[in-house]
Formats: structure tokens, C-alpha cells, sequence
């Protein structure tokens, strides 16, 4: 796009007047400065900035049938009515595309299918909760009846020490067993040896028998050890073995017990999780089944507007996807248009500041427009820094004879004025299109009934402005305050009064910075 800036002085009070002696210079190789003598003069000054663009249409919105269902569900539509073409005027509510509504109900069917599905998990998931709290229940029974029986037992150190001391027992009564059975062989030695001793002392042996009662009684103490059931030592061992083994049963159940209570938490998380999971699946087959109910079967304006687009596949019959854009509606009358500006300019403009927008095509007919977005990123091509300003046309219908635009603030400030509408002649009914190019024009400044010279006449030195006031016949450097400037035309605020008449030249020398403003900016300037 072309960038550039028009400045426009309107001369209120009649044009300037120009005296032009001829002058030539002597030597045609060296350019010499041809002065001109020109009067201060009262006018209004306009500080624009200008860009060129096209006009889009503001409000745009692409249609479709739109997504139904979750992803792995049925996504395309088939097009069963077509009521619109690409530049046809529509109301709200105008039915665009049908859709065939065969597909849509098989879609229904199958999606409560896959509900009922998932809804007897559900209920399988949520009965296995039950059953696991239920086993819970009984294992915690049986592990209170476990321990019940293991307190009721003996401590179980205690019955090891009896344990203990029955081994004890035993082991002194297998020591008075082994005694007795030394003591019967020592009565018996003794035995034999008193019947040698007997036969030797008298003639008659049988008259003497040997003495057993020592024998007996030892007999009669071990087999007392070996058979007698109420023996203390044999009484302790089986009774203390067979609490043992109460108690090994009894410990073994509270483990077994305690195990079983672990495992039936778990399983009841894990059924509760099941439950979670199996929620979680009715709830994406309810949405589905819900979107798929609520899904558009037809595509309806959703205002009242043009239709700027209809792809080449909505056709009668043509499978489409739900979700791809089909048409494109506007709001026929509400436009934009966009324009770039340098980086110096994009410093002066706001949103919301009032701009105009005129017709390349057609003279005359300019409308009113507000800044509606200034770009916050830089677009730069060569070296060179723009940014893209945003212009919304306030009506589709021109200005009329007699209307201002509104100021570039909401309280216009003294000595400013709006821009003039053009005049009725030159406006025309015509209709707004998108696409067509545009001049954008965005006030910066404006000042009216201010003095002013052509810039050219000013010079910069240092940090001052100065003219060359004529004094009768005689040049003398004046020093002046200036104002805004158009780029064309500067507002002298003082130094010097209307009628005044200075030199301007129109080549510039460049041992002072050259005629003009050097390097201030021109604010609108070229």
C-alpha cells in the first residue's frame, strides 16, 4: 500500500500574495536563491495524517452445522437443501442449509445404546462396592472372634515357662528312672553275692532266700514314672502342649483374619475407582447423547445481513463436515478500513478519535469515522516503521450540507474547529461494497483565524526561528514563535503582525539548516 499525507490550508480571509521579481543568476552552474516577498496573513491550518486502504466489512461470522457428540461420534452431515447464494440479503432466523436428518436419528439410537451400556457398568460397579464392604464386615467379625479366643488362653510366657519346667521334671524323673535301674542292678549283685557268701557260710542253701524287697520298691517307683497318667511332669507336658497349639491356631486365625481386612479395603478403593470410572462414562455418553439431541440440523441466520460466502461443496447431497465453515454472513452496512502511518504519526492518534473515510471512486461523498484499534506491534518492510490503524466507518451514509464532524476530543479546545463536510452537490446515494478503496483522513490539530507564512519563508538557527522581515527596502532578521504547521503553511504566534511581509526563498541555503523547519517534524507533513 502507498503511504502518503495530503495537508490542506483553507484560506479564510483571501489567497497570499506573491511578488516575483525576475532575477537570474549570473553563473547558471551555481543556483542562486530567488527571493520572494510574501504577507502574514490570517487562515485556518489542518495538521492531518492520510492513508489509503480498502473497506471491509466489519461484522463477519462463519456458519456450520457445528460439532456434535465426542470426537469418535459421527462428524459429517449430509445437505439436504441449499437456500442461499453468495450476495444474497438474508434476515434473522432465514433457514440457509438443511441438513438430512436419516443420519441424525441413527446417531440418537446409537448413543443411548452406548448410555444403557455404560449405565450397566455403572450399577455392576457400584454392587461390587457393596460386596466389598460386606466381606469387610465379616472379616472384621471374624478377626474380634480370633482375638477373643487368644485372650482367653494363657500368657503365652507363662505357658512356656511351664513348658519349661515340666521338661524339667521329666528329665529329673528319666534320672531317678536311670537311679532305680542302677540300684535294681546293685541289688541284684548284691543279691548273688550274699547267696555265694550264704552257700559258703552254711551247708544247707535253700535254707535262706535272697533279700528283693529293695528291688521291688525300685521296680514299683519306675514303673509308677512310666504308667501312672496323674504323673505331675507327664500332666504338665500334654497340657502345656496342647495350649500351644491353642494358641499357634489362634494367632494363625487373627493373621489370617487382619489379611483379610487389608485385602477387602483395597478392594474396596478399587471398586470405588470402578465406580469413578464408570461415572465418568455415563457422564460422556449423557453428553453425547444430549449434544447430539441439541445439534443444528439446519443453518440459520443469526442476523439480519449478507451472505459474502458459500464454499463450492454445499451442494444438495454433498457430505460435508459438521464443523467446517460452510457459509460466511455480514452486517451489510458496517465497514472498516485499515491504514498504515510512520511511527512518528501513530504517537498523535488514539482510539476513539474521530476520522473521515472519502471514496476513491467517487468525488465528493466522505463519511464519518471513529479510530477503533491502533496496531501495539510494528510492522517494518525496508527498514522502514508503520503501524496499521483501524477505522470504522459511523454510517453508511455520507455527510450532509451543513454537518461537521465532530472534534478529536469530546470538548473541543479554543481556536480548533472540525473539518467541513463537502458541500451537496458533490455527495451522492450510493451503496457502500466491500473492497473499495478508500482515502482515510485523521485530524490531528487545527487552528482557524491564525496568522501564518509558508513554511518555506522560516528558518531555523540554533535554537530559534527567524524570518526576513522587509523594512521598506531593507532585509532584517526577525526572531519569531511559531505554532502548528500544516507542512505547507506554520501559525507565527508572535514576532510579527498581519501585513507584515517577509522574504521566502525558494532555494534554500544549508549553512543554516535550509529554508523550512530542518529537522523538526511536521506533524502531517510529506
Amino acid at each position: 500500500m502507498k503511504l502518503f499525507r495530503i495537508v490542506a490550508a483553507i484560506i479564510m480571509t483571501g489567497g497570499m500574495v506573491f511578488l516575483s521579481p525576475s532575477c537570474t543568476g549570473a553563473n547558471a552552474s551555481t543556483p542562486t536563491p530567488t527571493p520572494q516577498i510574501v504577507t502574514v496573513k490570517r487562515g485556518n491550518i489542518n495538521v492531518t495524517v492520510t492513508g489509503t486502504g480498502n473497506l471491509a466489512l466489519q461484522k463477519k461470522q462463519e456458519l456450520s452445522f457445528g460439532q456434535t457428540g465426542i470426537a469418535s461420534q459421527t462428524s459429517t452431515a449430509k445437505i439436504s437443501e441449499v437456500n442461499v447464494v453468495p450476495g444474497q440479503t438474508v434476515k434473522q432466523g432465514d433457514v440457509l442449509v438443511k441438513a438430512d436428518t436419516t443420519d441424525y436419528q441413527d446417531q440418537l439410537i446409537t448413543d443411548q445404546h452406548n448410555l444403557d451400556s455404560v449405565l450397566a457398568g455403572l450399577a455392576q460397579a457400584q454392587t461390587a462396592v457393596s460386596q466389598s464392604q460386606l466381606a469387610l464386615i465379616q472379616d472384621q467379625a471374624a478377626l474380634v472372634k480370633a482375638r477373643q479366643s487368644l485372650n482367653s488362653q494363657q500368657d503365652v510366657q507363662n505357658l512356656q515357662n511351664q513348658i519349661d519346667n515340666a521338661n524339667i521334671q521329666l528329665q529329673q524323673a528319666v534320672a531317678l528312672l536311670q537311679q532305680a535301674r542302677a540300684a535294681s542292678d546293685q541289688a541284684q549283685a548284691q543279691y548273688w553275692t550274699s547267696q555265694i557268701v550264704y552257700f559258703s557260710e552254711n551247708t544247707n542253701p535253700g535254707s535262706k532266700t535272697p533279700d528283693g524287697g529293695k528291688i521291688g520298691v525300685l521296680q514299683q517307683q519306675m514303673n509308677n514314672l512310666l504308667s501312672n497318667p496323674s504323673n505331675a511332669g507327664a500332666t504338665l507336658i500334654n497340657s502345656g502342649a496342647n495350649g500351644v497349639s491353642q494358641i499357634q491356631a489362634d494367632v494363625l486365625a487373627t493373621q489370617q483374619a487382619q489379611a483379610k481386612i487389608v485385602t477387602d479395603q483395597a478392594n474396596i478403593i478399587n471398586a470405588q475407582n470402578n465406580v469413578v470410572l464408570a461415572q465418568n462414562k455415563v457422564d460422556d455418553a449423557q453428553t453425547t447423547l444430549t449434544n447430539d439431541k441439541n445439534s443444528a440440523q439446519e443453518i440459520d441466520a443469526p442476523f439480519d445481513g449478507l451472505i459474502t460466502q458459500v464454499q463450492s461443496n454445499v451442494t444438495t447431497g454433498a457430505i460435508v463436515q459438521r464443523n467446517a465453515t460452510l457459509i460466511e454472513i455480514a452486517v451489510a452496512d458496517q465497514f472498516v478500513a485499515n491504514i498504515m502511518v510512520t511511527e512518528h504519526d501513530v504517537l498523535s492518534l488514539k482510539t476513539g478519535e474521530n476520522a473521515v473515510v472519502s471514496l476513491n471512486a467517487i468525488t465528493g461523498n466522505v463519511y464519518p469515522a471513529k479510530i477503533t484499534q491502533i496496531a501495539p506491534l510494528a510492522t517494518i518492510q525496508q527498514g522502514v516503521v508503520n503501524y496499521q490503524i483501524s477505522v470504522q466507518l459511523s454510517s453508511a451514509n455520507p455527510l450532509t450540507a451543513g454537518t461537521q464532524r465532530p472534534s478529536t476530543s469530546a470538548t473541543p479546545s479554543a481556536g480548533t474547529t472540525a473539518v467541513p463536510s463537502p458541500s451537496p452537490t458533490a455527495t451522492q446515494n450510493v451503496t457502500l461494497k466491500d473492497g473499495l478503496s478508500v482515502l482515510v483522513t485523521i485530524p490531528i490539530q487545527s487552528r482557524t483565524n491564525v496568522l501564518m507564512l509558508p513554511s518555506r519563508a522560516i528558518t531555523r538557527s540554533a535554537q530559534n526561528y527567524t524570518v526576513q522581515k522587509m523594512v521598506g527596502a531593507t532585509a532584517q532578521t526577525v526572531t519569531i514563535q511559531t505554532g502548528i504547521t500544516d507542512g505547507t503553511n506554520t501559525e507565527i504566534v508572535s514576532g510579527l503582525n498581519e501585513g507584515d511581509q517577509v522574504l521566502e526563498r525558494t532555494t534554500t541555503s544549508s549553512t543554516t539548516g535550509g529554508g523550512g523547519f530542518g529537522g523538526i517534524r511536521i506533524p502531517g507533513g510529506g
